[in-house]
């Protein structure tokens, strides 16, 4: 069973980039290790980028084409500019002299507010999110990413101890076993969850 545990999440106008510290958020990821500028100055270390969906607490769905892996991190970080990326707007308000972030979507002539954020008194935003229900990621890598796709699915959707025994054995394919992950590499691969 997935992970569906919800996590903190900053959201924030200032950042470049959106910053997750699990892989369970990630459809695509690549490896790539870069030095990063953090809140407060710091320096972080990514350790990949990719495509990445998260889920709010009122299950609006967030896509962010480039996202950072980043496992050091103390807090998820989610950026307007993905939010706005994703077809919603985001408007500040006070109600009972607390500071909230609509996150909204208009359908028409009507604007509906589809998820708050809690602002704090030095005007940080909160939320919490939650990978994708249906998929997870599957940490893989390979140069013919495609043509490994088209194998899984034709045999069924077998693990990749089983999809290297069949590659090792079998002639004809295209895939080379030494394209399978070593430990220190990945890619994820969008594999749909079995219930």
């Amino acid at each position: 069973m997935k992970d569906r545990t919800k996590e903190p999440c900053l959201v924030d106008s200032a950042a470049t980039n959106s910053i997750l510290r699990e892989t369970k958020y990630f459809q695509t990821l690549q490896k790539r290790t870069k030095n990063i500028l953090i809140i407060a100055g710091s320096n972080g270390r990514i350790i990949g980028y990719g495509r990445a969906i998260v889920v709010l607490p009122n299950d609006t769905r967030i896509i962010i084409d480039e996202a950072f892996l980043y496992p050091g991190a103390q807090r998820n970080l989610l950026t307007f500019k993905d939010i706005r990326r994703s077809g919603y707007h985001i408007t500040n308000a006070t109600d009972s002299g607390t500071g909230y972030l609509y996150i909204t979507e208009s359908k028409g002539d009507q604007m509906r507010v589809v998820e708050k954020a809690l602002g704090t008194s030095y005007g940080i935003y909160y939320t919490q999110i939650e990978p994708p229900h249906e998929y997870v990621a599957m940490p893989t890598i390979f140069k013919n990413l495609e043509s490994f796709k088209i194998w899984h699915e034709r045999l069924g959707h077998p693990r990749l101890t089983m999809m290297r025994r069949i590659i090792a054995t079998c002639a004809g394919h295209g895939i080379n076993t030494s394209h399978f992950p070593k430990p220190k590499d990945f890619y994820a691969l969008l594999v749909q969850q079995e219930s």
